[in-house]
């Protein structure tokens, strides 16, 4: 039966599809993530931009903490406690 036409052209098909398949999810996952660092870059760009007008030019050592956090949600939430702390120093204190 493994010889048989018919069972290497299912086998052969079952390949393709799943190559396919694979392709199709991998680029999903690659749009997620992408959309997911651009959110990141623009919540990043944004603290920066309004911290440094509501606490003046952040030190390098800010930038370099700011510029390691990944998920836009955290940075999000920093923009968001810009309101409530008085310099870089308690924004990121809880970090």
């Amino acid at each position: 039966m493994k010889e048989s036409v018919t069972y290497q052209a299912i086998l052969e098909e079952g390949r393709v599809q799943g190559v396919v398949v694979g392709r199709e999810e991998g680029r999903q996952e690659g749009r997620q993530q992408g959309r997911e660092e651009g959110r990141a870059d623009e919540a990043r760009r944004i603290l920066l931009s309004l911290g440094t007008k509501r606490f003046g030019k952040p030190p390098v050592k800010v930038r370099r903490r700011i510029a390691l956090l990944a998920e836009s949600a955290v940075l999000e939430g920093l923009a968001t406690r810009l309101l409530d702390v008085e310099s870089w120093a308690d924004l990121l204190a809880d970090l």
